[in-house]
């Protein structure tokens, strides 16, 4: 009965879950224009804060002026105010131009990768030099990342590459999923899949299936305490034809924000605004409901699979107001742009 329980969990997984088409890539000039501004806002303060201290310079006194009586000494709170003659001033500026040239950087490392992301299909047309290409430039924007800031973190992001050919793949479950089968192997081996593992044959049989499956906008919403990810599909059986059905896969998690991102634990997995209902044999998919943390725990115990599944780790190695790289502890690599 168990076995059979995971046999459908598996079958579920593969009618959710075909491989990724274009989509989801209109934020990108956003991005990009949000990147220019914040450039020539920088460029602007720098200019009025150089301005500035020239006016302050001005305003020093001489060290040649002696005045005619002694300076009476400072007391009570005019003993604590700062010197205007003291090198604080100038050390304090020093600070910001450092910081503001590294970010100049980052910015500049941001429209890189997302330049190299087009064209791409969010990585599901990606060939292996393009993940190669797209790696490395994650990997250099990684490395002028500012300290994380979880509150840059919440917002609405659209994903725009995925390192795996199944966008889907993007939403938390299926690294729920991919961890519940951990240690566990395929019976036979799987064409296309990246190894021998259960969870990655599964996937190779999903992404076989994609030109039946489109895969649309793909978002997470991220809030103080939670985590939805949401996954348009549609199906098309024949090119060039419109859809005969659509559907909205929405994984719910609680989020706990970490010294390196976020922690997550599925709560459920949806079904919803689905078309797909009116179509013969699939009146079930209608708001269907998939209870993941209940479902995944009581597999775990009863056929000896990994432990608390559910709950699996968002890596947020770069956050921006605009641009978010994430990774899992997969090795799967993820870049969102902030939708708004």
């Amino acid at each position: 009965m168990l076995y059979s329980q995971l046999l459908t969990l598996t079958a579920a997984v593969a009618f959710m879950t075909p491989r990724g088409v274009p989509g989801g890539i209109a934020v990108r000039s956003q991005g990009a224009a949000a990147a220019t501004q914040m450039r020539q806002r920088k460029g602007a303060a720098a200019a009025t804060q150089l301005r500035s201290m020239a006016e302050d310079a001005d305003d020093f006194p001489s060290d040649s002026a002696v005045p005619d009586e002694p300076e009476p000494e400072p007391t009570g709170e005019e003993a604590d105010a700062p010197s205007d003659v003291e090198g604080d001033t100038g050390e304090d500026c020093a600070a910001p131009a450092v910081e503001a040239w590294n970010e100049e950087l980052a910015l500049d490392a941001e429209t890189a990768l997302l330049d190299r992301c087009l064209g791409v299909d969010r990585g599901a047309s990606a060939s292996e030099a393009d993940r190669n290409d797209v790696e490395r430039l994650a990997r250099s924007l990684e490395a002028l990342a500012p300290p994380l800031d979880p509150c840059r973190l919440e917002g609405v992001w659209s994903l725009v590459y995925s390192s795996e050919p199944g966008l889907y793949r993007s939403s938390p479950f299926f690294w729920s999923f991919s961890r519940l089968l951990e240690g566990k192997t395929s019976p036979t081996p799987v064409p296309g899949a990246k190894n021998s593992e259960l969870a990655e044959a599964v996937y190779a049989v999903t992404d076989a299936l994609g030109p039946f499956y489109t895969v649309g906008d793909a978002t997470q919403t991220i809030t103080a305490t939670q985590l939805v990810s949401e996954v348009e599909l549609s199906i098309e059986p024949l090119p060039n034809l419109p859809p005969v059905g659509r559907s909205l896969m929405t994984s719910t998690a609680s989020a706990v924000p970490t010294a390196t991102g976020l922690e997550l634990t599925l709560e459920k997995t949806e079904v919803r605004d689905s078309t797909l209902s009116q179509l013969p044999g699939l009146g079930f998919v209608s708001d269907l409901a998939f209870p993941t943390k209940n479902a995944f725990d009581a597999l775990s115990n009863a056929l000896q699979l990994t432990p608390d599944a559910s709950t699996v780790q968002l890596l947020a190695t770069y956050v921006s107001d605009g641009v978010r790289v994430t990774r899992t502890e997969g090795g799967y690599l993820f870049v969102h742009e902030r939708a708004y």
